[in-house]
């Protein structure tokens, strides 16, 4: 017997070696062995260019440029003809890839093949949860045919999705207009020259999609046979609409609204799409207050300003890009608050005032409006200030999914959400895990409900992770996908640089965004693993100063691992994926876990972005264990047990002030590939709502929580402005 006890030594020791020489050999491999891509030197703004966009700077505005066109900013209305392209489209899948070589781009004629053609209508997505092609991934074809609209004769035509899944072509009358990769926001073509546009005659749009991930593309493939953790939709699945521009128009407008300077510091970028004699011009803003009253007024004129309130000059660059830089002056100021969404309203009319004969006419101004608000955030370590005072984030993270519509939100299906949200006593939604639809943005505004918005940079270089749960194959291990050797790649970041700066140019001028969030669960360890994240920071301040930037950082309840989370010191403030009590651990180590974090980093307060556990709808301890995949035994997916995990964290963030806001997941139950197991069968079932919007008993218990905490601020508040009101009313007498 003792005779065996070197030879057990000799084995432990041997094994103890190999496992230090793999750990050693994976350190190498992600530290030495990454493609080389020097963040320090990669440009944030101007000077950036990558697959189908580059940055330049005009009058000290940065301008983003894709497909040859300036990428417009969104308007909330504007005078021009529109033509929307939603309705009945011819629609067909192409699992073999043979769509090309039977010619269906080629619009009008093309031959589209019998009994695999369908009509759908438009917004659509391909493969949701109650479709026909629910588990469909690859190709599918979409077609429409449509007249021109009427329009001037100075005009020019421009094509826009508001997004498309995932990866698109577009041909209009068989003229290849371009492709794309990112499918969550707006992209657009000018379609002048390929548009026919006599009398009667019929055009053609033809669009070839693909919702496959790669290596490169947003959301990343991280492992061979990977998905992300939702649903990876289809389809021409937001607006589609055909707009004539004039040849002098407004481009975007950057609103800066400064409650402190009292004023609306305005930068608007004109686009002229001729190269004739210069074109004189004049921009006049009206803007008016929440109450309907006119409070200010600028005239801009040619040059300069004729406005003594509004100084500065329109400075006409190269390209022809002009800036007019106007001040407009508020006398009282009232503030855009959660629940009291105080909007400005800004009317911008750009007229032509040239007498010069080869000058271009303006037969009708070119007549924009968008909403305003007067809202400043600031980060401090003791939280989040907004408008001057601390607030806590009462939220919820909400996935665009539905049983039915999958990806695509119609408006009915946001507005009823948002009123679940409302119900909830939230003022605070987190958009997961990519930008939402402009409609629900709009409707977050609207209602005065503060939202963050995310890029769909999800899990990147944790390949290594999505294999350990899904297969464990030694030949199938994503070797292209593990940490640094992903994060590295160019591609990949430039299209995070990309689908960053034209959310930031969607919806800047939103004010019930405070946050911007770039990437959730990542790899982040060590120092090099910080580098792509305070680069992509960089890129985000630049080009949008005014609001903080955070990223959710993943938890593994593995202290070496947690412990060395580079990216978090990078951030504005410091946001947690916790799931304590569901895939590791109970409650009550979130609390140690996060004292930790906050001992790491005194100076940043803590959002907690997601926590939460699975409940099927209606069931009950009662009715015993469940085994499914991910998750350790001994879960029940009873309700009873999601409410009580939501009041034991409630609880510790109660006891931990640096802690400024939660959203936990999630909205509503979603359809995903990753849980076949479950009681509902490939579905996340953390919702607070059932898939069908019912409530779970955490919702009502999460609803009753958040009035509390709704009505201990109100209490403060108003304590505070009453001690205010004395200090001023002592002050007065003595």
């Amino acid at each position: 017997m003792m005779s065996l006890v070197p030879t057990v030594v000799s084995v432990t020791l041997v094994a103890v070696l190999c496992c230090v020489a793999i750990a050693l050999a994976a350190a190498v491999w992600l530290s030495f062995c990454a493609p080389r891509l020097d963040f320090a030197t990669l440009p944030t703004g101007e000077g950036a260019c990558g697959p189908g966009f580059r940055v330049e700077v005009y009058d000290g505005v940065t301008v983003l440029i894709e497909n040859d066109l300036p990428y417009p900013g969104s308007l909330d209305s504007t005078n021009r003809a529109s033509l929307p392209l939603g309705g009945h489209w011819d629609f067909a899948t192409d699992p073999r890839e043979t769509g090309l070589e039977r010619g269906l781009q080629c619009g009008e004629d093309a031959v589209w093949p019998d009994g695999l053609c369908e009509s759908v209508f438009v917004p659509h997505c391909f493969n949701s949860a109650q479709s026909q092609h629910s588990d469909y991934y690859g190709v599918a074809w979409y077609r429409v045919r449509f007249q021109t609209p009427d329009s001037d004769s100075n005009h020019w035509f421009r094509l826009r999705f508001e997004a498309v899944l995932l990866h698109s072509t577009v041909w209009l009358n068989g003229v290849e207009l371009g492709s794309r990769s990112g499918g969550y926001t707006p992209f657009c073509y000018d379609v002048t020259a390929a548009l026919q546009r006599a009398s009667g005659a019929v055009n053609t749009i033809v669009v070839r999609v693909d919702n496959r991930l790669t290596w490169t593309s947003l959301p990343p493939r991280t492992a061979l046979r990977h998905n992300p953790g939702w649903h990876p939709y289809g389809g021409i699945y937001r607006p589609v609409s055909i707009e004539s521009v004039p040849e002098i128009s407004i481009l975007k407008v950057e609103a800066d609204c400064r409650r402190e300077q009292r004023a609306v510091q305005c930068r608007t970028v004109i686009q002229r799409r001729t190269d004739r004699h210069e074109q004189r011009y004049q921009l006049d803003a009206v803007l008016w207050a929440p109450d309907g009253c006119e409070c200010s007024r600028a005239v801009v004129q040619g040059s300069h300003s004729v406005d003594s309130r509004s100084a500065d000059a329109i400075g006409t660059t190269a390209g022809g890009i002009s800036v007019a830089r106007f001040t407009l002056p508020v006398t009282e100021p009232v503030c855009y608050e959660d629940g009291a969404p105080r909007l400005y309203r800004l009317k911008l009319t750009l007229s032509s005032t040239s007498n010069a004969p080869q000058s271009v006419p303006l037969r009708a101004p070119d007549e924009v409006s968008l909403l305003l608000g007067f809202r400043e955030v600031r980060v401090c370590a003791d939280g989040i200030e907004i408008n001057g005072r601390l607030r806590f984030l009462r939220g919820i993270s909400r996935h665009e999914d539905h049983p039915h519509w999958g990806a695509a939100q119609p408006q009915e299906l946001i507005d009823k959400d948002l009123d679940w949200v409302q119900r909830l006593n939230a003022n605070y939604v987190r958009l997961a895990h990519y930008p939402h639809a402009a409609a629900e943005l709009g409707a977050l505004r609207d209602r005065g409900i503060w939202a963050s918005e995310e890029i769909a940079l999800y899990q990147a270089g944790l390949g290594f992770a999505s294999w350990i749960q899904e297969n464990r194959r030694p030949r199938d291990f994503p070797w292209r996908a593990f940490g640094l050797h992903q994060l590295r790649r160019r591609e990949l970041m430039l299209n995070a640089q990309r689908e960053l700066l034209e959310t930031i140019e969607r919806d800047r001028n939103n004010p019930a965004i405070l946050f911007w969030s770039i990437g959730n669960e990542c790899y982040t360890l060590f120092r090099s693993g910080a580098r792509p994240f305070a680069w992509l920071r960089r890129v985000a301040r630049e080009a949008d100063p005014s609001r903080p930037v955070s990223m959710a950082e993943a938890t593994y309840n593995v202290r070496l691992l947690d412990s060395r989370r580079s990216a978090l010191k990078q951030m504005d403030f410091i946001s947690l994926n916790l799931y304590y009590g569901w895939y590791y651990g109970a409650a009550a180590h979130a609390a140690r876990h996060l004292d930790r974090v906050r001992r790491y980093h005194p100076h940043k307060p803590i959002v907690i972005s997601e926590f939460g556990a699975d409940a099927a709808p209606g069931r009950s301890e009662a009715d015993g264990l469940w085994k499914a995949e991910r998750v350790r035994r001994g879960k029940s997916y009873s309700e009873e047990y999601q409410e009580r995990l939501m009041r034991q964290y409630c609880q510790l963030i109660e006891e931990r002030p640096f802690i400024c806001g939660i959203s936990p997941w999630v909205f509503a139950d979603f359809f995903c590939s990753w849980f076949p197991g479950n009681p509902i069968p490939f579905y996340n079932l953390k919702g607070l709502l059932s898939r069908e919007r019912l409530p779970k008993r955490a919702f009502y218990a999460l609803s009753e929580l958040y009035r509390q905490r709704l009505t201990e601020e109100r209490g403060k508040q108003e304590q505070s402005t009453r001690g205010t009101s004395e200090r001023c009313g002592s002050a007065d007498r003595a």
